[in-house]
């Protein structure tokens, strides 16, 4: 069987918090990819107008937390030789992120 070099794995906050996030580490531990692309994509949340004024980099303090629970997760786990690279972005199409990612990364 041949063994992808690059990986894209699309998250979301039920990925985070279950077994999936170890299943992914165990694959990458045996299969020993050159390369992990994790990608999450937070709905774009619409705030009242005076909570937005007031908190207006609020999703993206989300979007660090969510990048950092990643590298914590994966961090020392992983296979020294395997790049881990994590994306977050806040949208509504995770699909058409996910396409124009898969194209310039070239998977």
């Amino acid at each position: 069987m041949k063994n992808m070099k690059n990986w894209l794995v699309e998250l979301n906050a039920a990925v985070l918090s279950t077994e999936a996030m170890n299943n992914i580490i165990m694959l990458a531990n045996q299969l020993k990819p050159e390369k992990i692309h994790f990608l999450h994509i937070a709905r774009q949340v619409e705030l009242p107008s005076e909570l937005e004024s007031e908190f207006p980099d609020l999703q993206q303090v989300e979007l660090k937390s969510v990048s950092e629970k990643i590298q914590d997760k994966v961090g020392l786990q992983l296979p020294k030789e395997t790049k881990c690279i994590v994306t977050t972005k806040i949208g509504n199409s995770l699909r058409n992120y996910s396409i124009r990612l898969k194209k310039k990364i070239q998977m």
